[in-house]
């Protein structure tokens, strides 16, 4: 009935050539370079941007919050008039059975 659509993220032309260029560029340098640190975070930023986005929450709708509230006044009214008139029943129902 109600099915989640998984969206793939869109896929940049080139940036898995991008990462695998500046991978094979670190070979080039000294690890304590700046050049290195450098490349190890242009890296980092690429495959944050190959890692897929997280959607946003969609706010609630007044529909709902309306409908929610509709219940919740309901079953506030039905336990109230028990909790006031369900011993005056009761007693009705016990004077009737101990007449002689």
């Amino acid at each position: 009935m109600f099915t989640i659509k998984q969206q793939k993220p869109e896929e940049l032309p080139g940036l898995d050539d991008a990462i695998t260029s500046a991978i094979e560029s670190l070979k080039d340098h000294d690890p304590y370079s700046p050049e290195y640190v450098k490349a190890v975070e242009q890296i980092e930023k690429l495959y944050k941007l190959k890692a897929p986005q997280p959607e946003l929450r969609k706010p609630v709708s007044y529909d709902a919050l309306i409908a929610a509230g509709a219940n919740l006044a309901g079953i506030i009214a039905v336990l109230g008039y028990e909790r006031a008139h369900v011993i005056t029943s009761k007693a009705l129902g016990f004077i009737v059975k101990t007449r002689l």
